[in-house]
């Protein structure tokens, strides 16, 4: 591993090195963020996806039904899955009783229960792949997840998703390194807009990272964020060379902890649907 306070950059499999704990979590020491995950076939959630498209309230079930491609609706309700049981792992209530409101740019948080202390939370997906960054020190928390075949489009859109200086730097690199880059910067700056809670709606060509050696920062604020830019930090991860996740939080400067624990799609099913623990 390598990493600073403002960037943790490794190549292990995610959830190979501190697993979650959520009663530590709960303690809201500063810095600490839990990564929740679920790698997964179509195959493998059939039975979840099956189960919870009967539990998830009618507004869930409702947009479940919008989605044209099966392989989506199917993402989709696998990713509440996800969320809840992670929830249900911090507080008493089950996994079904977890309802969430969308802020004006579509960022969720949890409406139903109330729980104390607050639990903040972002969520994220790509083929095969839904991730979960939660938190109950810092409010302002973003993830983002992007599959390495996704590199190319990252690069065709880097008039409008990177700045000047950015660019530059793009530029200077190797073909076959472009790419790459493009596609951390872009999910860099997902996680950030996020986390501020204004999402793809972010100026990102606005948005400026620098990236040196383990060192990851963003020297200017953005107009759409009113927090000290000092403040953010950052955390890059490699999937086994499959893709690449992004996280962003405000910890006023704290170091970043992150915890990670891979979740297995029996592992989501609805409660009462569980098999018996021998």
């Amino acid at each position: 591993m390598r990493g600073s306070d403002s960037l943790h950059r490794w190549s292990q499999p995610l959830g190979t090195l501190f697993p979650a704990v959520p009663s530590v979590t709960r303690r809201g020491d500063l810095g600490l963020v839990d990564i929740w995950s679920l790698r997964y076939t179509v195959e493998e959630i059939a039975d979840l996806v099956r189960l919870w498209s009967q539990r998830l309230p009618p507004e869930e079930r409702a947009r479940a039904r919008r989605f044209h491609f099966s392989k989506d609706r199917s993402q989709y309700i696998a990713a509440r899955a996800l969320i809840r049981t992670a929830l249900s792992r911090y507080a008493a209530p089950r996994p079904s009783d977890w309802r969430f409101t969308s802020g004006p740019f579509g960022r969720p948080t949890i409406s139903i229960p109330l729980v104390k202390p607050s639990i903040y939370f972002n969520l994220s997906h790509t083929d095969g792949l839904i991730v979960c960054a939660v938190s109950v020190a810092h409010e302002a928390v973003g993830i983002d997840v992007e599959r390495r075949d996704r590199a190319c489009m990252c690069m065709e859109l880097s008039d409008v998703a990177f700045s000047q200086d950015e660019l530059c730097v793009l530029e200077g690199l190797p073909h076959h390194e472009r790419a790459l880059e493009c596609l951390v910067r872009w999910t860099l700056k997902e996680s950030y807009a996020k986390a501020i809670g204004i999402g793809l709606r972010a100026s990102f060509d606005r948005m400026s990272f620098e990236l040196t050696g383990s060192d990851i920062r963003l020297p200017v604020a953005t107009r759409e964020s009113e927090r000290s830019v000092s403040g953010w930090r950052f955390a890059l991860y490699d999937i086994d060379c499959v893709g690449q996740i992004a996280l962003a939080v405000h910890t006023n400067g704290a170091p970043l902890v992150v915890h990670t624990t891979p979740l297995r799609p029996d592992d989501c099913l609805p409660s009462d649907c569980r098999a018996p623990h021998v």
